[in-house]
């Protein structure tokens, strides 16, 4: 479940690891995607961000998003840095902040008590095909040791399945990689995609345990003016919104 504080939700679930920060913003806190709106408004906008969330937002790490599905490990001395060509990040270091930005595609954050790896990973419906949230939890394992069955996973808000209408090639695309079980189809023969179904069913076939999947059970971003939506908004987007997590530090 979310909770909102200020301009920011957090996971009811998580507030006991005293030593983590994450987040997801709102469209309050303004557009975190770079490129869409001048570099500077960014960077105020991150910087909110880390007053909301009580963090340095010069420690943040940004995933420059491209629809794939690889993750990249990062560290400290990478503070502040864009990380080009991935859609996740990994890391077990304190002191920075992964973050990924979204309209619609689904946010992925994961935390592993046990090792203190953290991640995050941004699934549209490309990254989804492809299985981003399977190699979030591949590279936790294969980077830091974490077991699938310690690592907590907590998902944002992402369009609804009745916005996301598909057509036939795609449904062909989902079909074909024996990813049924998000695609839809009503009695008049339309699809639709339900990608926060799809990916929570990679991560239980990833191990992840369902008791350790948080996030909303529905929270669309078309229908909330709380969060941007590329398929609301269209040629209009104006931000993305972002999802973020790091620890303070070992303790």
């Amino acid at each position: 479940m979310l909770k909102k504080s200020g301009d920011i939700y957090e996971l009811t679930s998580w507030v006991q690891f005293k030593n983590l920060i994450h987040g997801i913003s709102t469209a309050a806190i303004g557009n975190l995607k770079i490129g869409l709106t001048r570099g500077e408004d960014v960077k105020v906008n991150k910087h909110k961000l880390g007053r909301e969330l009580g963090f340095d937002a010069n420690k943040i790490i940004q995933a420059q998003q491209i629809h794939g599905n690889k993750i990249a490990r990062v560290v400290v001395e990478e503070a502040g840095d864009v990380m080009h060509g991935v859609d996740g990040l990994i890391s077990n270091e304190p002191g920075i902040f992964l973050m990924i930005v979204v309209a619609d595609c689904l946010p992925i954050l994961a935390y592993d008590p046990e090792t203190n790896a953290f991640g995050a990973a941004h699934a549209g419906w490309k990254g989804t095909l492809v299985k981003i949230a399977q190699e979030l939890v591949t590279s936790l394992q294969r980077e830091f040791g974490s077991k699938p069955e310690n690592i907590k996973i907590g998902l944002g808000p992402c369009i609804g399945h009745c916005h996301s209408e598909i057509g036939p090639g795609l449904v062909e695309k989902f079909q074909s990689a024996n990813l049924n079980k998000g695609v839809l189809q009503t009695a008049s023969g339309k699809y639709f995609l339900d990608l926060r179904a799809l990916n929570i069913s990679q991560l239980l076939d990833a191990g992840i345990q369902k008791q350790n999947i948080d996030g909303p059970i529905k929270m669309c971003t078309y229908e909330s003016d709380e969060f941007y939506s590329y398929r609301r908004e269209a040629l209009n987007l104006t931000g993305e919104f972002g999802a973020l997590i790091g620890i303070k530090n070992y303790g």
